[in-house]
């Protein structure tokens, strides 16, 4: 998980100071190490009770599909399928940013607890917040590769 935020820091970067403003890209990045720093017996945990799957690796809302004998998910990353093997909490973690955006801040922690009763997955409310972050940071340097 510490190359995936090194990774995106890297191509964020050159960006600071113009797209992104320098304090808010120092605060992330100290927040983030310091929470990796920490949480390190979590994450390895997570690693040996098989909470790392191959998944869809960038679940967005418009790629669900409800249908009367229940819902299909569309457009998983095909083309590098290291972006897919992750936390499976971290693939939840668009979709709960996609859910915040059009059904509002209540609507995001309603579905982290309904996706916790469903799996029987039990994880630290920080953690769900460290992987929305991190999916946040994979939108700000795609938002910095495709600025002119």
């Amino acid at each position: 998980m510490h190359g995936g935020w090194e990774a995106n820091f890297a191509v964020i970067e050159p960006h600071v100071g113009t797209i992104v403003p320098t304090e808010e890209f120092e605060w992330v990045r100290t927040l983030a190490e310091r929470y990796l720093q920490g949480c390190s017996p979590l994450l390895e945990q997570r690693i040996r009770t098989s909470m790392v799957i191959d998944g869809h690796g960038d679940l967005l809302a418009e790629e669900i599909f409800c249908l009367p004998d229940g819902p299909r998910i569309l457009d998983c990353l095909a083309f590098d399928e290291r972006l897919r093997h992750g936390d499976c909490l971290d693939d939840l973690a668009f979709l709960v940013m996609d859910v915040e955006r059009f059904g509002g801040m209540e609507a995001a922690p309603a579905l982290t607890r309904w996706y916790r009763e469903f799996s029987y997955e039990t994880h630290p409310g920080s953690l769900a917040h460290h992987y929305v972050a991190h999916r946040a940071n994979v939108r700000a340097k795609i938002a910095c590769l495709r600025h002119p």
